[in-house]
């Protein structure tokens, strides 16, 4: 009862006959579903038995995310009808309901104040109508994109941490296999016969017209999918997550080593032999030469293994260069001015060879250098951290209801607006300094996991295989970071391990 008089305080002084409502869960879980029906039955109790109000309509979103505002259709539906003079207002839960983006937020309050339609947020107990200065609404709307920010944040690293610990199960498994990754006898006949048929010469497209089975998803089977397939390293029982990322913008892109990725070696049984499959990609490769076309991974990516991976103390990049038979790979401060970098051309075989030298190394001393390094990164104390990020995050939801404090304390007339920005300015100024410390542990904690499974890959590599005759380019671009060129007779290999290696060239 007692919003429901603080509400009434916020009705502007005209009668407003037709009031719409709009609803939004982020998710489409049972519990989120179930939230979503009582927001629907509170307003339609609410607008109902209200004197003088008729319902215009309940609008809601439901399994969607409030970081951006044309992917609401019901939202957009909404302020089509606001538009078309069809509703006299507006009511939501909560600013965070509305748009967790600060400029959907104000554009689409500025957007209905032109149309004289007022929103009320119940949260916040805060109407438009009554508000000459946008300042508060700023404030309020920038801290629901933080805090959707720093939600986006919790869930990537709480999805890391299981990745890492082997408990994340992804929600749609390759074909040929179920959600825990055990195959399917039928469809991992199918995935057989896809690869055979591609390496035996058939085009994706005629591989796609000749299959009799179901497709993967609604719909037939295609060359895009046939093609993505051939492309899925899943099928040699290796599995590589997080392929796509959502930038600050709230736009998702596919990763192409924007973000770090999350690698499991031998994760399940596999489909396709590892030979297999690099035949394949080779072919797919070729293919796509020789119709003088790239993957955009392949557009992305640079030309060549060594290109962006080299580099020397003068902070100039390497350049390769063919000169007859010989590849060597040139400091371009060398080129511009020999005296700034006195780094000679090294040559590419050099480098291969001694990347070989490094691996064999690694497989003699595995027991000596690798588990022991292994085994440190494993005891190497977090409890404290955690500890202190449950006591950050904590903070943090204190000042958050704090703030739900402050904002009824001035709808009632309780504090002065002046008092009341001060305060909140120094509750959002403590909780952006908390997020910051979050976000430093949190990445310390998600680097050093980072670095156990890098470390496990590479371990498991020279556990199972002898000693290398030759160079192998895909273990060079899964295991180096970078490399520092020392001097003309010596470089360092940067493992993504986090282990330094010196050899000799």
């Amino acid at each position: 009862m007692e919003t429901t008089k603080i509400m009434q305080n916020f009705i502007p002084s005209r009668e407003l006959k037709r009031v719409a409502a709009y609803c939004r869960v982020s998710t489409g879980s049972d519990e989120q579903l179930k939230s979503l029906k009582a927001q629907r039955e509170h307003y339609q109790h609410y607008i109902s038995n209200h004197p003088g109000w008729e319902l215009a309509g309940i609008y809601y979103d439901e399994g969607i995310s409030g970081t951006k505002k044309n992917k609401r259709p019901e939202l957009l539906h909404l302020l089509r009808d606001c538009a078309a003079h069809q509703i006299d207002l507006v009511i939501t839960k909560s600013i965070s309901r509305l748009a967790r983006n600060a400029a959907d937020c104000l554009d689409i309050v500025r957007q209905l104040k032109d149309l004289n339609i007022p929103i009320i947020f119940e949260r916040e107990n805060l109407n438009t109508s009554n508000m000459d200065d946008e300042f508060i609404l700023t404030v309020l709307s920038s801290m629901a994109e933080s805090e959707s920010k720093s939600i986006a944040a919790n869930n990537r690293w709480s999805i890391q941490t299981r990745m890492a610990n082997g408990y994340f199960k992804v929600s749609t498994p390759p074909y040929g296999y179920d959600r825990n990754f055990e195959i399917i006898p039928s469809q991992a006949k199918v995935v057989k016969q896809i690869f055979t048929d591609f390496l035996n010469g058939q085009s994706s497209l005629t591989i796609a017209k000749n299959l009799t089975v179901p497709a993967p998803s609604v719909g037939k089977w295609s060359d895009s999918t046939i093609r993505t397939m051939l492309r899925n390293e899943s099928y040699t029982g290796n599995l590589r997550l997080q392929k796509t990322y959502t930038d600050d913008a709230f736009n998702r892109h596919i990763n192409y080593d924007e973000e770090t990725m999350t690698w499991y070696q031998g994760h399940h049984e596999p489909i396709i032999s590892f030979d297999e499959f690099e035949r394949t990609r080779a072919l797919l490769t070729q293919r796509a030469k020789q119709r003088n076309t790239k993957t955009r991974s392949q557009k992305y990516r640079q030309k060549y293994l060594f290109s962006g991976k080299l580099n020397y103390h003068c902070g100039g990049t390497f350049k390769r260069q063919k000169k007859a038979k010989r590849v060597t790979w040139t400091c371009q401060t060398h080129i511009k001015e020999k005296k700034s970098c006195p780094v000679k051309p090294v040559d590419e075989r050099q480098i291969e060879v001694a990347f070989v030298t490094m691996i064999n190394k690694l497989i003699f001393s595995r027991t000596k250098l690798l588990q022991p390094y292994l085994q440190s990164l494993r005891n190497q104390p977090a409890n404290h951290k955690y500890k202190r990020i449950k006591e950050l995050e904590s903070a943090i939801l204190s000042n958050t209801e704090k703030r739900d404090t402050l904002m009824t304390m001035l709808s009632q007339d309780l504090i002065e607006p002046k008092e009341m920005m001060t305060k909140m300015t120094k509750l959002i100024d403590q909780s952006n300094q908390y997020r910051q410390e979050l976000s430093k542990l949190r990445s310390t904690i998600g680097k050093n996991d980072s670095l156990i499974i890098a470390t496990r890959e590479l371990l498991n590599y020279v556990d199972s295989h002898p000693i290398q005759t030759e160079f192998n380019p895909r273990l060079f671009e899964e295991a180096v970071e970078k490399i520092t060129i020392e001097d003309n007779s010596h470089l360092v290999f940067h493992l993504f391990c986090g282990l330094n290696l010196p050899e000799r060239i």
